[in-house]
C-alpha cells in the first residue's frame, strides 16, 4: 500500500474563519483507492493554525504503511513516519532516455566522452549500457576497488577500457556527465557540460542539469495519483513499493531541467554540438 500525505494551509480571511481556527485548528480527510492489487491511501491535512498534529495523522494510519509520500519540506523528525525516497524509476528512465537519444544521434563512440559519478559504488551495471555509445568512460567513486572489478569484467567481455578514480577532478573534461544518484557535493563541470541525474542537485553545479524525464505513464496508474502529489514522485512509489516494473520499460521522449523541457531533437542537437560532430 502507498500512503500519501498532503498538507494544505487554510488561510483565515474572515473573523469567522479565525474563530473556527481556534476551535478546529485542523481537519483530516482520507480516501482509499484500489485498482487490482494496488492500494493508495491518501490523507489531506487541512491546517488552519498550530503545529501539524502527527499524532492524529498516526491514528488514521494504524496498521498501514508509515512510509509517507509527502513534500520534502514536511518535517517528519521525531514522528512515527519517514518520507518515501527512491530514485530507482528515475534512474531507469534516465538511462532509457540517454540510450534512446544517443542511438538517434549516431555519434561515433570515439567522439563522445562520458564521465560517470557514483560515489557509493551502487550502480555499476549501468556501464555496460553506455559502452555502445562511447569508447571513453571515466568513473569516479569512493569505492574504486569495487568498480575496478566491474571494469575488469567488462574489459574481459568486450575489450573496453574504463578508467576508475577516486579523484573528483577526473570527471572533467567530458561531454556528458551521468550521476545515478542525487549530487550532494561540488563537482567540476563546464557550462557546456550536459549533466544527467535523478533529481535537482543539493549544490550549485555548472552545466545543463537534466533531472526530469517526462513519460507517458499508464492512464490507470495516473488516475490513482492524489491531487497535489507530483506524478513522477508517485510513479516512483508505484515502481518501488507496488512493483509496477513495467514502468521501467518506458522510454521518455523529452527531458527537463529547472526551467524548460527539451525534446529529443533539441537534446540531440546539443550533444552533437558539444562533440563538434555532425553525422552524415
Amino acid at each position: 500500500m502507498i500512503t500519501v500525505l498532503n498538507i494544505l494551509k487554510e488561510n483565515e480571511h474572515t473573523f469567522s474563519d479565525r474563530i473556527k481556527g481556534l476551535f478546529f485548528p485542523y481537519r483530516i480527510e482520507t480516501e482509499l483507492k484500489r485498482r487490482g492489487n494496488i492500494s493508495v491511501y491518501s490523507l489531506v491535512y487541512h491546517r488552519r493554525r498550530g503545529d501539524i498534529r502527527f499524532d492524529k495523522i498516526y491514528e488514521k494510519c494504524i496498521g498501514l504503511n508509515k512510509v509517507l509520500l509527502c513534500d520534502k519540506n514536511v518535517n517528519l523528525f521525531n514522528t512515527h513516519f519517514r518520507r518515501f525516497e527512491s530514485y530507482g524509476l528515475q534512474r531507469r528512465l534516465m538511462i532509457n532516455y540517454l540510450c534512446h537519444i544517443l542511438e538517434l544521434a549516431e555519434i561515433s563512440p570515439d567522439n563522445l566522452i562520458i564521465s560517470y559519478y557514483d560515489p557509493n559504488g551502487s550502480h555499476p551495471s549501468v556501464l555496460q549500457e553506455l559502452l555502445e555509445f562511447t569508447s571513453d568512460i571515466t568513473v569516479v567513486t569512493d569505492m574504486p576497488a569495487f568498480y575496478e572489478k566491474e571494469a575488469q569484467r567488462i574489459s574481459d567481455d568486450n575489450g573496453a577500457v574504463i578508467r576508475v578514480s577516486n579523484e573528483i577532478s577526473a570527471l572533467y573534461p567530458c561531454d556528458i556527465l551521468i550521476a545515478p544518484d542525487v549530487i550532494r557535493k561540488n563537482i567540476p563541470t563546464a557550462r557546456s557540460t550536459l549533466v544527467f541525474t535523478v533529481d535537482r542537485p543539493y549544490v550549485p553545479i555548472k552545466g545543463n542539469i537534466i533531472y526530469r524525464y517526462p513519460s507517458d505513464y499508464p492512464k490507470e496508474l495516473c488516475e490513482l495519483c492524489p491531487e497535489g502529489t507530483e506524478l513522477w514522485y508517485f510513479m516512483s512509489a508505484m515502481y518501488t513499493i507496488c512493483k509496477q516494473k513495467q514502468l521501467g520499460e518506458l522510454v521518455p521522449d523529452s527531458c527537463s531541467d529547472l526551467y524548460m523541457t527539451f525534446s529529443a531533437d533539441m537534446m540531440i542537437r546539443q550533444i552533437r554540438a558539444r562533440c563538434m560532430f555532425l553525422s552524415v
